[in-house]
C-alpha cells in the first residue's frame, strides 16, 4: 500500500517538487512565528506525525500526551469527542488534529494543524520514493516496523485506560460500550458504523433523559 501510494499519488522523482512543498511549508511556518500558539500547534502536529510509526492509531496516544497531559489544550473528555468526530467524518484518524487545532485557535488553528500533521510523512515519502523498494526489502526496516507495531499495543492500552478513567460511567454507557465491543470483535462491524450508531443512540438518550 505504501508503494502504491508513492507511485500513484506522488510520482515525485524530481527534487523540484520536494523543494516546492518545503518552501510552502516554510512560508506557513514563518507566518506561524508571528503567533506563538500557532507555531507550537504546528510543531506538535508535525511531531505527532513523525513519530506515528505503525499506522494512524499510533497518533492517538502521542496526541493525547501532547495536547492533554502536557499542554492541557483539551480535557480528556474533549479529546474523546475529537476522536469520535474524526471517526464519523471522512479521512484518517489523525484528522483529530484538525479538531485540536480548531479548539486551540479556530479556523486558522485547524488549517495549520491539518497541514503539519501530514507534511512530514508527505515529504519523507517524496524524499525516499526512489529508494522505496530497497527500504521495503530491508530486514532492518522490517524489524523496526515490527517493533513499532508491538509498542503500539501498549501505547493504545495505556491511553484507553486514561480515557476510560476520565469518563462518567453509568448503566447506559456501559451497555453501549459492551455492545460496541461485541460488534467490533465478534461481528467485525465497521468502526464508522459503530461511531454513527453510538452518535444516534447518544442523541436519543440525551433527548429522552436530558443527560
Amino acid at each position: 500500500q505504501i508503494q502504491e501510494y508513492a507511485e500513484i499519488i506522488i510520482p515525485a522523482r524530481s527534487i523540484f517538487q520536494w523543494i516546492s512543498i518545503s518552501l510552502v511549508l516554510l512560508t506557513v511556518l514563518m507566518t506561524c512565528l508571528w503567533n506563538t500558539i500557532l507555531f507550537e500547534l504546528a510543531f506538535v502536529s508535525g511531531k505527532v506525525d513523525i513519530f506515528a510509526f505503525g499506522g494512524g492509531y499510533v497518533s492517538v496516544p502521542l496526541m493525547f500526551h501532547e495536547v492533554v497531559s502536557v499542554r492541557s489544550w483539551l480535557t480528556p473528555g474533549e479529546f474523546i469527542d475529537g476522536i469520535a468526530l474524526g471517526q464519523i467524518t471522512p479521512g484518517p484518524i489523525v484528522m483529530t488534529a484538525t479538531f485540536v487545532g480548531y479548539v486551540v485557535d479556530g479556523f486558522v488553528g485547524a488549517l495549520i494543524a491539518s497541514i503539519y500533521v501530514f507534511a512530514p510523512s508527505f515529504l519523507i515519502i517524496i524524499g525516499t520514493s526512489t529508494a522505496l523498494n530497497t527500504l521495503l526489502k530491508s530486514t532492518l526496516m522490517k524489524r523496526a516496523l515490527t517493533g513499532s507495531l508491538i509498542s503500539l499495543v501498549g501505547l493504545l492500552g495505556a491511553v484507553c485506560v486514561k480515557m476510560a478513567a476520565s469518563m462518567e460511567w453509568h448503566v447506559a454507557s456501559i451497555l453501549l460500550c459492551l455492545a460496541a465491543f461485541v460488534c467490533l470483535f465478534r461481528y467485525t462491524v465497521l468502526t464508522v458504523v459503530l461511531a454513527g450508531a453510538g452518535l444516534s443512540l447518544g442523541l436519543s438518550y440525551f433527548n429522552l433523559f436530558g443527560f
